[in-house]
């Protein structure tokens, strides 16, 4: 199996335009066994449809054509509106072993260039490497995407979290402004309201810097380069205990499902305890009263699962999708405004970074489900 096959998932298009159909039938031939998909063209100008029509990893041009010399057709590819289809590399040909047909066709754009009579073996070698430094440049583009992608996504959150902030500090401002110079012309009743809201829109406000401060904790702790392991059971009784006072002082039953065997996963235990936590803690404070949150455990096929759920009327399409991109405030069914929803944020943060994944099921009536799946250390 040759070089080129061994790329993953990698087929790449080779458009060979050479106007010797004994020449040409030779280059496709060797181009095929290293599993390339190759397109022949005997004219420069059905070269350029083909270009135009397969969008080729690679092009192979002979410099002397009987429409469209290779220059040209050089030239053309790399004066393209589209900067990747501008930077397909070009391998030309030519029977002429002149040195200044090599300037002129690597003044044209050309990557490469070869004289005839030239070595097969050594034109698809040349080819190979053209197509895996393209590869590679494909694959640092792709990081480079997603790396704007995420800080999209950053400054959304924080343009988000701003803005809570922001509300939140009006709300304290505003009836603190009216208790300073209208205090005597207000009711008890009213006094009381004002004190009520500031009082809430603190607590929020704390709330929200003690979440802050727990995500600044899971980005810090992302940072050892050992992977730690947690024991499924011993986290999940601790978060339990955790916040069985809570739950039991809003009326909420906590049914807890643990692993019949003793299961390690690959995640911090400091981690692992934050993630379950949080999603407790969403749970327990947006379930209405009387109903049942459920933390269960299981296995499946080398990774351990963890689930956090309750039988309430779950969460609507539009904020599903605000959960899952920023920092947005769970209230589907709560009478409370004091959650920042930053603990669904902390548990998704928390398995982006120990190889792990993070899942949200709802559906309207039928309650959510938080899912954390990791990898088994066993």
């Amino acid at each position: 199996m040759s070089a080129i096959e061994k790329i993953e998932n990698y087929s790449p298009k080779v458009v060979v335009i050479e106007d010797e159909q004994e020449v040409a039938d030779i280059i496709v031939f060797n181009l095929k066994k290293y599993g390339l998909e190759v397109y022949h063209a005997l004219t420069g100008l059905e070269g350029c449809s083909l270009i135009s029509l397969h969008n080729p990893e690679a092009v192979v041009l002979d410099l002397m054509l009987p429409d469209l010399d290779g220059c040209e057709i050089c030239r053309l590819i790399r004066s393209h509106d589209d900067p990747w289809a501008a930077s397909t590399p070009v391998i030309m040909l030519t029977a002429l072993g002149m040195p200044f047909e090599r300037e002129v066709g690597l003044e044209a754009g050309a990557d490469d260039y070869m004289s005839k009579p030239f070595s097969v073996r050594e034109l698809s070698l040349r080819v190979k490497k053209l197509l895996e430094k393209r590869r590679d440049m494909y694959e640092a583009q792709s990081r480079i995407k997603t790396s704007e992608e995420k800080r999209n996504q950053t400054a959304l959150r924080e343009q988000t979290l701003l803005h809570e902030v922001k509300n939140k500090l009006f709300t304290v401002g505003g009836y603190s402004k009216r208790l300073e110079l209208h205090a005597n012309d207000l009711s008890p009743s009213e006094v009381r309201q004002y004190a009520k809201e500031i009082a809430r829109s603190s607590e929020y406000l704390s709330s929200l810097s003690d979440k802050l401060m727990e995500l600044g904790k899971v980005a810090s702790m992302a940072l050892g380069k050992t992977p730690q392991i947690s024991n499924v059971n011993e986290i999940v009784k601790k978060v339990v205990g955790l916040h069985s006072a809570e739950a039991s002082a809003r009326g909420i039953k906590i049914d807890v499902k643990l692993l019949s065997e003793e299961q390690r996963v690959i995640c911090s235990p400091q981690l692992l305890e934050l993630a379950i936590s949080n999603l407790a803690e969403n749970v327990i404070k947006h379930c209405p009263i009387m109903t049942t949150a459920t933390i269960s455990a299981e296995v499946e096929k080398g990774w351990g699962i963890i689930k956090v759920s309750d039988d309430g009327p779950g969460l609507s399409e539009d904020a599903v999708t605000l959960t899952m991109t920023a920092y947005e405030t769970l209230k589907p069914y709560s009478c409370s405004n004091n959650s920042s929803g930053i603990g669904v944020a902390i548990a998704r943060k928390t398995m982006e970074d120990s190889a792990g994944i993070f899942l949200m099921d709802t559906k309207a009536g039928q309650g959510t489900t938080f899912t954390l799946k990791l990898p088994l250390a066993d």
